[in-house]
């Protein structure tokens, strides 16, 4: 009895630690070269070098992406697609406090749009893999 209350115990404090909440980021995907909405881009939460989650646009280039994010950790939202150089958009929230956050699904931004465009021969983006085009911090 006394191992199963340890246990349990022990599983509580572990999620306690866990500082997961639901996020939503949504927002509409543009190709510059082409003046128009993009389809079939992969739209990707990364956060410590792994994907939690991705959706892909819709023809419209429009996009909706949900899931439990660990907020203590900075994560970026990358938009890639194959021919056309990848972006990405950097959030800090780790100085977010759990219980001023109302009920629900944490939106950081209102609507958060990309605009893209092709690749170019000759001309190295690669930074562009690393580096966001785009930081929010929270600050209190």
């Amino acid at each position: 009895m006394k191992i199963i209350i340890l246990v349990l115990l022990l599983l509580m404090t572990c999620s306690a630690w866990s500082q997961e909440l639901p996020f939503i980021f949504k927002g509409r995907v543009e190709n510059s070269d082409l003046g128009s909405n993009e389809g079939s881009v992969t739209v990707s939460i990364v956060q410590n070098n792994g994907t939690l989650f991705s959706v892909q646009s819709a023809s419209n280039g429009k996009y909706t992406l949900r899931g439990n994010i660990n907020y203590s950790s900075a994560f970026d939202v990358v938009f890639s697609k194959d021919g056309l150089v990848s972006k990405r958009v950097n959030f800090n929230l780790s100085g977010m406090n759990e219980e001023d956050i109302p009920p629900g699904e944490v939106r950081p931004v209102e609507e958060l749009d990309m605009t893209m465009f092709r690749e170019r021969e000759g001309v190295d983006f690669t930074f562009l893999d690393s580096e966001p085009v785009a930081s929010f911090d929270w600050s209190d």
